[in-house]
């Protein structure tokens, strides 16, 4: 993602070094000067007042500015920046998939391919008289998903205060 924004700035440097030479004559406000032709052609990137800009450079005789515009507007807006805004998106759905990994996976009290009903899950507990703390999770699309805490039991060893499973 990195070498997008590099590639996009190297590209906005680019622009701006030929539009300064080429249009700070007719155009001194928005190309009087590199910086205020790189704020203008990032202006333009987010194609906000371009036309006013093409307007002011073709009455003060530059009416070709139009071609370096559209290609500007081509090769920086169409390409490169939905280029870093589908990487964005990538990344999104990356992040998506690893938490719904990370929440899929199995408790280690719970065995390989061993499914249990939540009531089970209770009743298995009560049976060492254990304090049980059950937590459904809203963010579950079917609010299925709950996992069950066992707290301070009533003798050591019977209960573990750090054994939680989770069920689906």
């Amino acid at each position: 993602m990195s070498s997008i924004i590099i590639l996009m700035f190297l590209f906005l440097l680019i622009f701006a070094i030929i539009f300064r030479e080429m249009f700070n004559e007719s155009n001194l406000e928005h190309f009087g000067n590199i910086f205020r032709t790189i704020f203008t052609l990032f202006q333009i990137l987010t194609l906000d007042d371009w036309s006013l800009i093409y307007i002011t450079s073709r009455d003060n005789r530059a009416p070709h500015i139009i071609y370096f515009l559209s290609l500007y507007i081509l090769v920086e807006l169409f390409t490169f920046l939905n280029l870093f805004i589908a990487v964005l998106v990538d990344n999104f759905q990356l992040s998506i998939r690893k938490k719904r990994q990370w929440k899929s996976q199995k408790s280690p009290d719970v065995k390989e391919g061993e499914t249990q009903s939540s009531e089970k899950a209770v009743e298995a507990t009560r049976e060492h008289q254990c304090p049980v703390q059950v937590v459904h999770h809203p963010w579950e699309q079917d609010g299925a998903a709950m996992e069950v805490f066992v707290t301070d039991g009533p003798g050591p060893g019977l209960c573990s205060s750090d054994r939680k499973m989770v069920f689906s």
